[in-house]
């Protein structure tokens, strides 16, 4: 991963909220509750992919459905 890909810069969304994009995918922030966190470990660990892998799939099927 370039450097270029790795910084964050802001945009306007167009609702004029800032964005923090981070390469060409915006960057959000979540707080969860540390159990709902090792409980999201867990299931990424069984599929063999990263937790923000495993959320963008649950995100991603929740908005399709």
């Amino acid at each position: 991963m370039t450097t270029e890909n790795k910084r964050k810069t802001k945009n306007e969304h167009e609702a004029g909220q800032p964005r923090f994009m981070k390469g060409k995918r915006p960057q959000i922030s979540l707080s969860i509750s540390a159990e709902n966190v090792d409980k999201l470990d867990e299931r990424a660990a069984k599929k063999g992919i990263s937790r923000a892998a495993l959320l963008n799939i649950i995100i991603t099927n929740y908005l399709e459905n």
